[in-house]
C-alpha cells in the first residue's frame, strides 16, 4: 500500500473521538497486514472486474502467499503487534476476502494486556456497526477479549456500550451455535462486576418474539423481582442438557426465594400449553414453539422443575418430551430442550420417571431421541441404593 493510500485508510477510520490515535498508531504498527489487506484487495477486485484465467490465478497466488506470511509473523507476535494486527483486521473498512481469522482466534485466546482505550475502540465499533453479520461477532468478541484483565473502573465506563451491544443480540444475526448463549453471558458477567446483578430483565435472556417468552414477560411485569431476574439468567445459563453440580446447586439455591418456584411451574406449564409462532428457521417459515435463542432458558426451566418438584414433574417433563422431540409433527422441533427433559427425568428419584421413560422408548422412533432415552434410564437406574 502507497503511503497516500495509508493516509487515505487512516482518514477513513477517523472518527474524532479522541481515540483516533489508537486506531492510526494499530495502523502503522501493523502496516505489514495492512500492505497485505490491500493487495489481497486489489488483485480480488481486479479479477472480479476481468473475469480472466491468469488473473485469478494470480489473486489465488497473492491468497497463499499472504497466508504463508501472517502465519510465519504470528509465531513471532509479541502482544503489542498480536493486538494491532488484530485491531487492523476489525477496523477494515471493507470484508476482506481472504482469511484472517486465525489472526483474530489468537488474539481472543491469549490474554494480551489490552489499553482501556483499544477496548473502547472495539465496543464503539461493535456498538455502531451491528450489520456486519459474521463480521460484527468476531468484532464482539475481540472487544470481549480486550476486557480481560481490566479494573472496576474501567469496565464501568465501558458498560454503556457493553449494555447497547448486548440490548442488539436479540436480533442481530451471524450469530451461530453455542455463542448465542455464551456472548450474552459474558457480557452480562462484565456488566455484573461493572454495576453488580442486573436488575433488569435483559430481552437476550428472554427473546419476546415467541408466545412462550411473551406470556412469561407479561406475567413478570415491567419491572420483576430482582431475584427473579437473578434466577432466570442463572436459568439461561444452561448450555447443555446436562447441568453441574455447582448449577444445580445455585438453581435450589435461588428456588428458595419468594415467587421462584411459582415462576418454574409457570414457565414448564407455558411449554405445554403456548400455541406456535411462525418464524424463519433453517431458511424457511416454521411453525415453532420457541424462538431459538430460548433453547437454553427453556433447557433450565426443565430441570429447576426435576430439581424442585421431583416426582411431581414427571408427567409434566415427559409431555415436554413429546412436544419437542423429533417425533413431533405439528411443530418444528426442539431437540435441545426435548434432550434436557429427557435427561432431567433420568435425576428423578423413584418410579414415576423410570415408566415415564419406558413409556417414551414406545413413542418416540427417531433414533438419536431413543438413545438419549435409553442412556437417562441407565442414569435412573443407578440412583436405585
Amino acid at each position: 500500500m502507497r503511503d497516500d493510500e495509508l493516509d487515505e485508510l487512516k482518514q477513513i477510520l477517523r472518527r474524532d473521538d479522541g481515540l483516533d490515535h489508537v486506531r492510526t498508531s494499530a495502523v502503522d504498527l501493523a502496516r505489514w497486514l495492512v500492505d497485505h489487506l490491500g493487495d489481497e484487495q486489489a488483485t480480488t477486485a481486479h479479477a472480479l472486474r476481468t473475469q480472466h484465467k491468469d488473473d485469478w490465478d494470480e489473486c489465488w497466488a497473492t491468497r497463499a502467499r499472504i497466508k504463508e506470511d501472517v502465519s510465519r509473523r504470528l509465531e513471532k507476535a509479541d502482544d503489542a503487534a498480536l493486538s494491532a494486527a488484530a485491531l487492523c483486521v476489525v477496523l477494515w473498512p471493507e470484508d476482506p476476502y481472504a482469511d484472517f481469522d486465525d489472526i483474530v482466534k489468537r488474539a481472543t485466546r491469549r490474554r494480551l494486556g489490552w489499553t482501556a482505550e483499544q477496548a473502547s475502540v472495539l465496543w464503539r465499533l461493535a456498538a455502531a456497526d451491528q450489520k456486519r453479520g459474521f463480521r460484527w461477532v468476531t468484532c464482539v468478541k475481540l472487544a470481549l477479549a480486550s476486557l480481560k484483565g481490566l479494573g472496576e473502573p474501567e469496565l464501568r465506563e465501558l458498560a454503556p456500550l457493553l449494555r447497547a451491544v448486548e440490548e442488539t443480540l436479540p436480533s442481530a444475526w451471524g450469530i451461530r451455535g453455542a455463542d448465542r448463549a455464551r456472548l450474552p453471558q459474558a457480557m452480562r458477567s462484565y456488566l455484573a462486576l461493572a454495576d453488580g446483578p442486573p436488575t433488569a430483565l435483559p430481552d437476550s435472556v428472554l427473546v419476546p418474539r415467541d408466545r412462550w417468552a411473551g406470556d412469561l414477560r407479561q406475567w413478570l411485569g415491567v419491572e420483576p423481582m430482582p431475584h427473579l431476574v437473578q434466577l432466570i439468567i442463572h436459568l439461561a445459563t444452561l448450555a447443555s442438557g446436562l447441568p453441574t453440580v455447582a448449577w444445580r446447586r445455585t438453581c435450589m439455591d435461588l428456588a428458595l426465594r419468594e415467587g421462584s418456584r411459582e415462576f418454574g411451574r409457570r414457565a414448564l406449564a407455558g411449554l405445554l400449553e403456548c400455541g406456535p409462532t411462525t418464524m424463519r428457521r433453517h431458511g424457511k417459515q416454521q411453525q415453532v414453539l420457541l424462538d431459538e435463542r430460548n433453547d437454553d432458558l427453556a433447557r433450565g426451566v426443565v430441570w429447576m422443575a426435576a430439581l424442585t418438584e421431583g416426582p411431581a414433574a414427571v408427567t409434566a417433563l415427559e409431555a415436554v418430551v413429546l412436544r419437542t422431540s423429533y417425533d413431533t409433527f405439528a411443530y418444528f422441533p426442539e431437540p435441545k430442550v426435548a434432550t434436557a427433559a429427557v435427561r432431567a427425568l433420568g435425576a428423578i428419584p423413584g418410579p414415576q420417571a423410570p415408566a415415564a421413560l419406558r413409556r417414551l422408548l414406545t413413542r418416540i422412533h427417531h433414533a438419536g431421541d431413543r438413545k438419549q432415552i435409553e442412556a437417562a434410564l441407565n442414569a435412573s437406574a443407578a440412583l436405585v441404593p
